[in-house]
């Protein structure tokens, strides 16, 4: 027995060994695999030698591109300097001269002999040139180089601890002269055109901002040029009556307007006064209600933010300055428009008014800022007596940031571009900001429509106007051009 159980045990001895020993063999393979693993998620040491000479090449070339960046800013100060420099240097040198030259008894005999209004302010810019012999060598209208001179020896300078901000901008008068029969540094055209101009400012009197100045210089320099100019804007109560010359009463006309009665927009009709005088020696048409008991349109101390809703007002202004075009049988060749208070009048002319008999005027939009645009409720537009859902729609004036509101909006400027012949900007500059820069907002992917592109700016602006006017195009962008502000 003893035999026999022997081998027994030993077999159940051995199996009890191995029963122990294999959770241990298992335990140390895991173990093994762990530790493969994290060895293959290390990288070698030639791998780390690898990543440690790609940082430094990363490193040196950052390196060097800022140090490029830095070297370039640096040299840009520098030019800008330099060039601030020398613009110093020149603007010294040309008040030396002048003052030379206008305290020169040369001097003072060529202006006696020149006798003109122009004269003081084109021995000035000779003197700058280098001699009084320039002016005689060199006519009035020698060109644009020599008005910018005479521009330039014109402006007063602010010095420090003055209230600039109260003083006149020039010393002496724009050189730009609309007397009778007197010389003007400004070419007469071959051809005279009827110009009218829709504004909400005009300079002196009516200006808030540099609109009013540049419709005022433009407006001078077009009639130094040989054209009739006429500049139609609101009869603010604010306006200081004894400074508008030759103010009489011209007539009285029904310009159809919208009016809320019982919380519903209906259409009557608002009897307007229309003046004419002369501000700033430009020929002006004032229009207002006949009756400001009756409604308070343009009434209020200042131009802007009055007692008056500037959107009803506006709107009604753009179709009583057409109705007054209308009623007075004028056919004007050029009707300008500038900023969104006027740009109602280009939808409404083409809507309406080309049909009434108005058939003559092409229209320019010029714009000054962007930064208002004139939003306007399709109920509001009503106020023109036309319905605002006419031109609801994106190839006309709905503003599309307001698709898909309740209710959505018209943008008074979109529709003055669509509707306009030709759209100008302020200055050059300024089309460029807005045609490939941010100034224009939203309103760019209008600009950059094909149909409204090949009519913005300088070079598209007489093409267009030659093809609708005739042979001969008017120069705005040359009068702008030589209007500060």
């Amino acid at each position: 027995m003893a035999l026999r159980g022997w081998p027994a045990r030993r077999s159940l001895a051995n199996a009890q060994a191995q029963h122990v020993q294999h959770p241990v063999v298992l335990v140390s393979k895991h173990v093994l695999r762990s530790k493969l693993s994290s060895a293959a998620a290390k990288p070698s040491c030639k791998q780390r030698l690898q990543l440690c000479r790609s940082a430094q090449v990363n490193q040196q070339v950052n390196s060097s591109k800022a140090s490029n960046e830095d070297e370039q800013l640096v040299r840009q100060i520098a030019a800008l300097q330099t060039e601030n420099a020398r613009l110093k240097a020149e603007l010294t040198e040309l008040r030396q001269a002048a003052a030379t030259a206008a305290s020169s008894p040369a001097a003072s005999a060529t202006l006696a002999a020149a006798g003109a209004p122009g004269a003081a302010a084109a021995a000035a810019a000779a003197g700058a040139a280098g001699s009084v012999e320039a002016l005689k060598a060199e006519p009035a209208t020698a060109g644009t180089e020599v008005f910018l001179r005479q521009l330039e020896l014109g402006v007063a300078w602010p010095t420090p601890g003055t209230k600039f901000w109260d003083l006149p901008p020039r010393a002496t008068p724009m050189p730009v002269d609309v007397g009778a029969g007197s010389s003007s540094v400004q070419p007469k055209d071959s051809r005279s055109l009827d110009i009218v101009h829709l504004t909400a400012e005009l300079a002196p009197i009516a200006k808030v901002g540099g609109l009013g100045d540049v419709v005022h210089g433009l407006a001078r320099t077009c009639l130094a040029r040989g054209h009739n100019v006429t500049v139609i804007m609101p009869f603010y109560e604010s306006l200081p009556q004894d400074q508008i010359e030759g103010l009489g009463f011209e007539l009285e006309v029904d310009v159809p307007k919208g009016y809320v009665w019982d919380g519903v927009m209906q259409v009557g009709s608002l009897r307007t006064a229309v003046f004419r005088g002369v501000i700033g020696g430009v020929p002006v048409i004032l229009i207002r209600p006949s009756d400001w008991n009756a409604c308070n349109l343009f009434r209020g101390g200042r131009i802007y933010g009055g007692s008056y809703n500037e959107m009803e007002s506006y709107l009604y202004f753009c179709r009583s300055a057409l109705e007054y075009l209308r009623a007075s049988g004028q056919q004007p060749h050029i009707l300008h428009l500038h900023e969104w208070q006027t740009s109602a009048a280009a939808m409404l002319y083409w809507e309406v008014y080309s049909q009434l008999g108005l058939y003559r005027p092409r229209v320019v939009l010029t714009i000054h800022n962007l930064d208002n645009t004139g939003e306007c409720r399709q109920d509001e537009f009503a106020y023109t007596g036309i319905e605002g859902e006419v031109f609801a729609t994106i190839e006309r004036a709905l503003d599309e940031r307001t698709i898909g509101h309740n209710p959505e909006r018209l943008n008074l400027m979109k529709g003055g571009m669509v509707y306009s012949n030709a759209v100008t900007t302020v200055s050059p500059s300024y089309a460029n900001e807005v045609l490939n820069g941010g100034a224009a907002g939203w309103l760019r992917s209008t600009l950059l429509r094909p149909e409204i592109k090949s009519k913005v700016g300088p070079d598209t602006m007489p093409r267009t106007l030659q093809r609708n006017v005739g042979s001969w195009c008017m120069p705005f962008w040359h009068c702008v051009g030589h209007v500060p502000g």
